[in-house]
């Protein structure tokens, strides 16, 4: 649905792992497995979205193949085919590091950064779900201290905007 809205004013490209039925927008779909090198040319993108995708690649969950780097290498990847001012909207699971097999991964703040160390987190918004009044939280923050505190263990989706710097 968001590719087709974007796709009125911008060219998208939309990869997947099995290309949908579209008569209507005019996004370009690509057939391609994230955890192998990409088929683009190196600065091809200026902008990048993932909405809560990027936690799954390299689980085999969904077709793609099981690779416990996948998702470094497809950061890397990232690198190559974005400009050098591009800027990547993404959300993932959120929380203590760990790996639920063959389900999701969840990451901690400063693994964040550190995984995407050639972009700037430029803005963020954590949803914890359910308002947590119980904890003094809301649905929405961005106190990362307090979530990761108490709701280590929750399942909280981060959204970010990153902005490439190098």
């Amino acid at each position: 649905m968001a590719n087709g809205i974007l796709s009125l004013r911008s060219r998208v490209t939309s990869m997947n792992l099995a290309i949908p039925i579209d008569g209507i927008t005019s996004v370009r779909y690509v057939l391609a497995d994230a955890t192998k090198p990409l088929p683009f040319d190196d600065n091809s993108f200026d902008v990048f979205i993932s909405p809560v995708s990027l936690n799954l690649i390299g689980l085999g969950r969904y077709g793609d193949s099981i690779d416990a780097r996948a998702i470094p290498h497809l950061i890397s990847e990232l690198k190559r085919v974005t400009t050098n001012n591009s800027v990547l909207y993404i959300s993932i699971v959120y929380g203590e590091s760990k790996v639920y097999f063959n389900t999701h991964i969840k990451f901690r703040f400063r693994d964040i950064e550190e995984m995407f160390k050639v972009w700037r987190i430029e803005d963020y918004l954590i949803d914890i779900g359910q308002p947590r009044f119980d904890l003094g939280l809301p649905r929405f923050t961005k106190d990362v201290s307090e979530v990761e505190k108490k709701l280590a263990r929750n399942e909280n989706v981060i959204f970010l905007e990153l902005k490439r710097f190098d």
